[in-house]
């Protein structure tokens, strides 16, 4: 009888570790679809927007190559880099650097932050067509 329970609990163990493997694939199937479709239907922005502490410093139009430093909260440093139609943290004294680890941007939509300089650059777009948004009216 003993073996019985045995032959039962390795057959159900299969079962339940397929099951997990089936879960799983289908999470990372639609993370992966989610992903592609916000990656396809996102476009280039064209303007690079820098704030510090919610404050706007700078407007810079992506298309234009620049180098600037940005004084943070408290004394803190961020080096921003437009270069090719992208924008990055070349360089920042804080002390984990996950803001020069973030790479460069260029999709409307994608921020960098420094959080203990309390810096973001975020790419927005500059110009807004007829088709771009919707006009409705309320009744």
């Amino acid at each position: 009888m003993n073996n019985e329970f045995r032959t039962v609990s390795r057959t159900g163990k299969n079962t339940k570790l397929k099951r997990d493997f089936i879960l799983i694939a289908t999470f990372l199937c639609a993370a992966l679809i989610i992903y592609a479709f916000l990656y396809l239907t996102s476009s280039e922005g064209d303007m690079v927007v820098v704030k510090v502490d919610g404050a706007v410093i700078k407007e810079l139009p992506l298309n234009q190559d620049a180098e600037f430093t940005v004084p943070g909260y408290q004394g803190g440093i961020n080096s921003i880099t437009i270069r090719n139609g992208s924008v990055l943290v070349s360089d920042a004294d804080c002390p984990d650097k996950l803001c020069v680890k973030m790479g460069r941007i260029n999709r409307a939509g994608e921020t960098i932050v420094c959080l203990p300089h309390r810096v973001v650059v975020e790419i927005k777009m500059d110009s807004v067509s007829d088709n771009d948004y919707i006009d409705s009216v309320v009744q």
